[in-house]
């Protein structure tokens, strides 16, 4: 060939540290991946994408003037938790009626003795 050969002007090293592999070997499933029996199917209309595109709102967003803060005092809670009834409030079956008439007052209030 007209033109020789270069070598490079360092030799190739190693590196100073060695590999070091795994102490435990690589477990492989013993079962292995299955497709599904039934193939996929995609729907028959694609989709379509809305026509108007979306707009913001002409008036921007306001933030409050100042931001939010927690109580100073913590909450705290009861030491003794709520304590339900085991047995849930059964309603009566039929419900309360008023009266068709209202109750009238005496036109006299009543006297003491």
């Amino acid at each position: 060939h007209p033109i020789p050969l270069i070598t490079h002007p360092f030799p190739l090293t190693t590196h100073p540290i060695p590999l070091i592999t795994h102490p435990i070997p690589l477990i492989t499933h013993p079962f292995p991946l299955k497709t599904h029996p039934i193939p996929l199917i995609t729907h028959p209309f694609p989709l379509i994408t809305n026509p108007f595109p979306l707009k913001t709102h002409p008036i921007p967003l306001i933030t409050h003037p100042f931001p939010l803060t927690t109580h100073p005092i913590p909450l705290i809670t009861h030491p003794i938790p709520l304590i339900t009834h085991p047995f849930p409030l059964i309603t009566h079956p039929f419900p309360l009626k008023t009266h068709p008439f209202p109750l009238k007052t005496h036109p006299f209030p009543l006297k003491t003795h």
